[in-house]
This record gives C-alpha cells, sequence and structure tokens, in this order.
C-alpha cells in the first residue's frame, strides 16, 4: 500500500475521532444547560440561591471536558500519550503480536486514549476509541 493514502486514511480516522468527541462534549453542555435550567428554577421557587452550587461544580467538570476537544489533552494529553506509547514499544521492538497479525509495525494514536491499527496481513483498519470501537475493510 502507498504510504501517502495510508496517511489520508490515517488522517480520516483522526477526524472521525475529533468529530465523536464533538458531539459526546455537545451533549454533555446540552444536558448541562437543561438539567441547570430546571434545578435554577426549583431554587428560584423556594426563594433560595442553592443552585449555583450545582451549576459551579458542574461547570468546572464541563470547562475540563471543553479543554480537552478544544485545545488538547493538556499535561497528560494526547502528545505525552503518544511518547509514552512510543517509549513502551521500543522497549518491546517488536515482540508486540496479536495471534498471528504483527501490529508494532503500523498502530497509530491519536488524542482522547483512540488507536488505529493496519492489519497488514488481512488489509483491515481497526479504530479503538473511548466511545466506539469499529472497523473498515479495504
Amino acid at each position: 500500500m502507498e504510504r501517502s493514502t495510508h496517511d489520508g486514511r490515517a488522517a480520516a480516522l483522526r477526524a472521525r475521532a475529533q468529530v465523536a468527541r464533538l458531539r459526546q462534549f455537545y451533549i454533555h453542555l446540552t444536558v448541562y444547560i437543561l438539567v441547570n435550567a430546571f434545578l435554577t428554577l426549583i431554587s428560584l421557587a423556594n426563594r433560595s440561591a442553592w443552585s449555583i452550587w450545582p451549576l459551579l461544580g458542574w461547570g468546572i467538570g464541563l470547562a475540563a471536558h471543553a479543554v480537552t476537544v478544544f485545545v488538547g489533552g493538556g499535561l497528560l494529553g494526547a502528545d505525552w500519550e503518544e511518547r509514552q506509547i512510543r517509549r513502551q514499544l521500543e522497549r518491546e521492538k517488536g515482540t508486540w503480536r496479536w495471534g498471528p497479525l504483527n501490529l508494532a509495525s503500523d498502530v497509530q494514536y491519536f488524542g482522547g486514549g483512540g488507536l488505529v491499527v493496519h492489519l497488514l496481513e488481512t488489509d483491515q483498519v481497526w479504530v479503538f476509541g473511548p466511545h466506539r470501537t469499529y472497523w473498515e475493510q479495504r
């Protein structure tokens, strides 16, 4: 297989993974807005301001989620993961095998804990992500 075709396929898989992360963030944001609007209505009906606490607490989590999606993984993000994975693969030097298929030569990692594996023997591409796993036959 030509290298540029493989790079194009890997780029498309990384883009698909990023779109999945965006979708998850927008779902998180929608639930945050709906639930906190409901809690604020209850709080106002009781003439109290207690709803600010879940709003702030959950807001911190939502902000962290936004940073990982839009800015990157930060201190322990994709770059750190990639360095650690390369270090581990260097230690094993081609000894990582899955059944009869040698995967160490054609494994790519991308942000958010995803893994793209191209099985040269069967010409399949497997994508293992944080939210779903799928494969494509070439």
